[in-house]
């Protein structure tokens, strides 16, 4: 899903670019920056119902709102039944905030290490990613 999303806003902000400046590692920053937010926004629910479902270890004093989740799908409609559809985006400013910033400085850095690398480079591309590092969740 992520990557789809970051080519398909790549395409977006090189349509806005001017052709006369080079703005590659902007433009990488910022698709990288939207694709975060969008996948984030995604998939924050799924993401707060296994925390939910891996959070309890089937005790009594584990219980939330006196249920014991027996699946991912049951803890889901529990959520949604008991707390409503905002419970699910709950925590949802400091996962926008890491992941749209992890996302963004992660591909702004692999563009511009890979413009610093020689184009001849057999394993260019590996070597631009791996020094990059890896992306903030």
């Amino acid at each position: 899903i992520f990557f789809r999303l970051f080519e398909a806003m790549g395409m977006v902000f090189y349509g806005f670019a001017p052709s006369a400046i080079n703005l590659d590692v902007l433009i990488h920053t910022f698709s990288g920056v939207s694709a975060g937010a969008i996948a984030t926004l995604t998939l924050h629910p799924v993401d707060l119902v296994k925390t939910r479902f891996q959070a309890q270890d089937g005790t009594v004093a584990r219980r939330i709102n006196n249920v014991t989740y027996t699946s991912t799908l049951q803890a889901f409609r529990c959520i949604l039944k008991s707390e409503g559809i905002p419970a699910l985006y709950q925590g949802m400013t400091p996962a926008l905030l890491g992941g749209t910033s992890g996302w963004g400085l992660y591909f702004g850095c692999y563009k511009y290490l890979k413009a610093m690398l020689p184009e001849d480079l057999v394993m260019r591309n590996f070597i631009a990613a791996t020094s990059a590092g890896p992306p903030l969740p």
